[in-house]
């Protein structure tokens, strides 16, 4: 299931003016840390706690070095978080 999307992202990033964004595939965000491809990540932070769920981050072993590069809250209490690759 990831490797065709995963080949078509790396279809997408062979061309620099191209702009990949990806919303809410945990496995396929995983594979393009791991191989390096990802820029920055968004995410918006709720404040709800919802129990169980995949964790993004996981086994990562310090592939995936990241800076916070921006913080915004929004009216409704949830934050938008910014992170870049720091290579």
């Amino acid at each position: 299931e990831v490797l065709p999307m995963m080949d078509a992202v790396l279809d997408a990033v062979a061309h620099p003016e191209v702009t990949v964004m990806l919303p809410g595939s945990v496995q396929l965000t995983r594979a393009l840390v791991s191989a390096g491809l990802v820029d920055e990540m968004q995410f918006y932070l709720d404040p709800l706690i919802l129990g169980d769920g995949l964790r993004l981050f996981e086994q990562d072993h310090g592939q995936s070095r990241r800076e916070l590069d921006g913080v915004t809250t929004l009216p409704n209490g949830m934050l938008h978080l910014v992170y870049r690759a720091s290579r």
